[in-house]
């Protein structure tokens, strides 16, 4: 009989330590987990507040030596303490942006945190700065956003809804306030015909004899002809540009902007963006002309010091100089819309103008590109 218990004693201890040598299962919790990593040795882990740069999460963890019932105990005082940091420290909007998502944002090309921090000063911090995250009710952004134009509302709703992903995504807080429904107000109709936002072939190539000699007559030919960006083509260098058959070959490979006072030089929009355009004809040999007149110069566009010129200065100057001439000016970003609308008119696949102008989709390509006049459409018909 003993001896029969003396077995089951050794089987059963046998057992227990071989459990306790591989470790066991965690036994988690609502908050954190402890698990047996040797006898009377426990391993804790909990959540911990995110990387500041880098936005991933972190885990904390901390060794108990005891009973599991030491460890169980030692994992309930951590979230005690952890709550009531939590309490006494309300994480406000300020302190969310400056400590956490600033910091996460910096690694995005410069134009675009330079729109977060706009948006972000202008109307979130003053609004919501001082306020605890979870504090603020939905009722509270909607009326927010019905005082701001449809644009405004648009973009800065989707600045608080990126920080508040963040913050709900880190543990930073429990709930996303706006994971909810906002609604937006309403949109202005323009009356304003989109076929008046472009101009057909005939009128651009009219410009381009036009603006002979014009500092920016590089640019405009990348973004008429060859559907590049304004900053594309003011971020254009001669060594990206070769020649064949009658045509111009020009690669995108970076983009210059104007940001807090300083031209900066940077990455392109997209993936796509990063792409080869085909100019052909009279605007081709226009630019083979530039390039030999410009021998020695970097950029296509070359402002002070050999450096690219500033793209604002570039609009504003291209808006001057059709003060008494005998044309409609139609901004510089429309450019390129009408070199997409201008190469539909004339046959070319969506899908193949959606990759000229470095389009993820050819949808996006429709929506904003695709504006023909009815005399286009006309000759479309026709042929």
């Amino acid at each position: 009989m003993s001896f029969v218990a003396s077995g089951f004693l050794i089987l059963k201890s046998q057992k227990h330590i071989k459990g306790e040598t591989m470790g066991r299962k965690p036994k988690r919790s609502s908050w954190g987990s402890v698990t047996q990593y040797k006898p009377n040795v426990w391993r804790l882990r909990y959540p911990a507040a995110p990387d500041p740069v880098t936005g991933k999460r972190k885990q904390g963890s901390e060794t108990v030596y005891g009973s599991k019932a030491d460890a169980t105990k030692r994992l309930a005082e951590l979230q005690l303490l952890h709550d009531s940091k939590r309490s006494s420290k309300v994480l406000t909007v300020d302190k969310c942006w400056e400590l956490y998502y600033r910091p996460y944002i910096s690694r995005l090309a410069p134009s675009t945190v330079a729109g977060y921090e706009s948006k972000y000063v202008k109307h979130i911090k003053p609004a919501f700065g001082r306020m605890g995250m979870e504090s603020i009710k939905k009722a509270q952004v909607q009326a927010w956003l019905d005082g701001m134009t449809y644009g405004q509302a648009r973009s800065c709703r989707a600045v608080l809804r990126a920080l508040y992903s963040f913050a709900n995504d880190n543990d930073l807080i429990d709930s996303n306030l706006m994971s909810k429904r906002y609604a937006l107000p309403k949109k202005p109709k323009t009356e304003a015909n989109p076929s008046d936002t472009v101009h057909n072939e005939e009128t651009l190539l009219r410009l381009l004899a036009a603006c002979k000699g014009e500092y920016w007559e590089a640019a405009f030919i990348l973004s008429a002809f060859g559907g590049a960006r304004r900053e594309e083509a003011v971020g254009a260098k001669w060594e990206h540009v070769s020649f064949m058959d009658n045509c111009a070959i020009v690669e995108f490979r970076d983009s210059v902007q104007y940001i807090n006072g300083e031209v900066v030089i940077g990455e392109l929009k997209t993936e796509g963006s990063y792409r080869t355009a085909i100019i052909e004809g009279k605007p081709a040999a226009r630019l083979k002309e530039l390039f030999f007149e410009r021998i020695g110069d970097t950029w296509v566009t070359e402002g002070d010091n050999c450096s690219p010129v500033n793209p604002d200065a570039l609009s504003a100057a291209y808006k001057r100089w059709h003060i008494g001439k005998p044309f409609q000016y139609v901004p510089w970003k429309y450019l390129r819309n009408s070199y997409a609308t201008n190469l539909h008119a004339r046959g070319v696949e969506l899908g193949i103008i959606s990759k000229l102008l470095g389009h993820t989709t050819p949808t996006i390509t429709y929506k904003h590109y695709d504006r023909m006049s009815a005399q286009q459409l006309i000759d479309v018909l026709k042929k």
